[in-house]
């Protein structure tokens, strides 16, 4: 992941934090988690799929993109309730 983010800096400038925006309990074993990484020059947004396996969680997937509509579920954007 850090070196991910050391390609994003090269274009977006650096990253300057970040911001939880959703965690959405799937099962007792998997959650999605939604949040906005920001960087200098615009934001990134990502979904991270958390998988409990065993007796500790691990993230098999992370989605990133710079289009919100392509990471976020249409009720963020729209402003209803989830």
């Amino acid at each position: 992941m850090a070196g991910l983010i050391s390609q994003i800096e090269t274009a977006y400038g650096k990253m300057i934090g970040s911001e939880l925006l959703r965690v959405v309990t799937v099962s007792q074993s998997f959650k999605r988690v939604y949040i906005i990484i920001k960087f200098q020059k615009g934001p990134f947004y990502a979904s991270f799929d958390c998988y409990k396996a065993e007796d500790e969680w691990i993230i098999p997937i992370v989605d990133l993109n710079t289009k919100a509509k392509l990471i976020l579920p249409p009720s963020f954007l729209d402003g209803s309730k989830p």
